[in-house]
């Protein structure tokens, strides 16, 4: 079928929504310069941990001891609140960027105002889904903080359509792909950028596209994560894997 987006998709929301985080954004006077200036030391390398640049940002603003912070209630609700917002602008930076005209993205209303025209609207999983994602050139992935230690089901669902997966790049791909023959992964804006314009090209992206898919398909199933949570907790329950 000819391609309904060649320039590749997103479907996702700009941030899960949290009302006390918002609620403490809000009342905080300067919040928004902290944010950018926090976004201009993490997209130089997004391997960095947020949570990790956060505090080291307050320590150093504050003059403030770690341990201290740590202790104090408002530290930590603003330090949370931070990563919730820099996370939010990482995730609406790299889409903009990525995804231009002959692309689209879908999720929240909140779309609207960074990407305009290219906002598609929202997108149901399952059918719908599946029929974004097999008419793309690529899928975009780029996680928010709250997902520390796992990887979003957006690139097992694009994998298993046999669409190439432009993945920030993350210790737990390494465990799951081989980001040499299965990922096209990037760890700046700028490697996001070079490793798009290798896809739109004549590449090996299918190929590995493809390789992706099989994987998926021998290894990352629901049946294969039913099987290995009842397999972790028959030692405990005494559950029969029948």
């Amino acid at each position: 079928m000819p391609l309904l987006f060649p320039a590749g998709v997103f479907v996702g929301s700009t941030a899960h929504p949290n009302p006390i985080f918002d609620e403490a954004i809000f009342n905080s006077p300067g919040f928004e310069e902290d944010v950018w200036a926090l976004w201009k030391i993490w997209k130089i390398d997004l391997t960095q941990i947020p949570q990790e640049l956060v505090w080291g940002y307050l320590q150093k603003k504050t003059g403030t001891d770690l341990g201290t912070l740590h202790k104090d209630p408002l530290a930590r609700l603003w330090a949370h609140s931070i990563v919730y917002a820099l996370g939010r602008e990482k995730r609406i930076k790299i889409v903009s960027q990525i995804i231009r005209e002959g692309g689209g993205v879908f999720g929240n209303q909140e779309w609207r105002k960074s990407m305009g025209n290219i906002y598609r609207g929202e997108a149901t999983y399952g059918e719908q889904l599946r029929k974004i994602y097999q008419r793309s050139a690529f899928v975009l992935e780029t996680r928010q903080p709250q997902s520390r230690t796992a990887l979003t089901q957006r690139i097992f669902d694009a994998s298993a359509c046999g669409i190439p997966v432009l993945a920030e790049h993350s210790p737990e791909l390494e465990e799951c792909f081989s980001l040499k023959e299965e990922m096209i992964p990037f760890r700046t804006l700028d490697e996001a950028r070079e490793e798009k314009e290798k896809i739109l090209s004549p590449s090996d992206s299918s190929s590995r596209a493809l390789k992706a898919r099989n994987r998926v398909l021998a290894l990352h199933t629901y049946r294969h994560r039913a099987a290995r949570i009842i397999e972790a907790i028959q030692p405990f329950f005494g559950v029969s894997r029948a």
